[in-house]
C-alpha cells in the first residue's frame, strides 16, 4: 500500500539498538511522508532536525541522543494522541471503497 509506513516505523523503533551511544539516525524521504510524526510516536531521541531540499520535494531528517524521559515532550501525551489520530485518519482515507476492518488486504502483483 502506498501509505503503509510499517518498514519506516520498524526502522525508527530499532534505531536506538543499532546506533552507537552518540549515533545519529539519518533519513531522507519525500516531503509527504510523515517522518516527523512517526519519530514523535515511535522514536526515543533527544533531538530531531529536518532540512527541506531546495526544490521542496525531499526532507533530510536527523535524530540523535537518548530521550531522558518519555518519548514525547507533552507530559500528558497530547502530542502522541494527535499523532495517533492523524495516522488513523490517514490509514482510513487510504482504504479502498467498501473495505471493512476484517477484510484481508490484497497482495500486490509484481509487474
Amino acid at each position: 500500500q502506498p501509505d503503509c509506513f510499517d518498514v519506516l516505523v520498524q526502522l525508527i523503533r530499532g534505531a536506538r539498538r543499532r546506533l552507537r551511544p552518540r549515533g545519529v539516525l539519518w533519513l531522507v524521504a519525500q516531503e509527504q511522508v510523515p517522518v516527523g510524526r512517526l519519530l514523535a510516536l515511535h522514536g526515543s531521541f533527544e533531538w530531531v532536525k529536518a532540512d527541506v531540499s531546495e526544490d521542496g520535494r525531499f526532507v533530510t531528517w536527523s535524530a540523535g541522543g537518548r530521550a531522558a524521559g518519555p518519548r514525547l515532550a507533552a507530559p500528558d501525551g497530547r502530542l502522541r494522541k494527535r499523532a495517533e489520530e492523524w495516522l488513523a485518519a490517514e490509514q482510513a482515507e487510504a482504504e479502498p471503497e467498501g473495505a471493512r476492518a476484517g477484510d484481508q488486504p490484497r497482495k500486490r502483483q509484481r509487474v
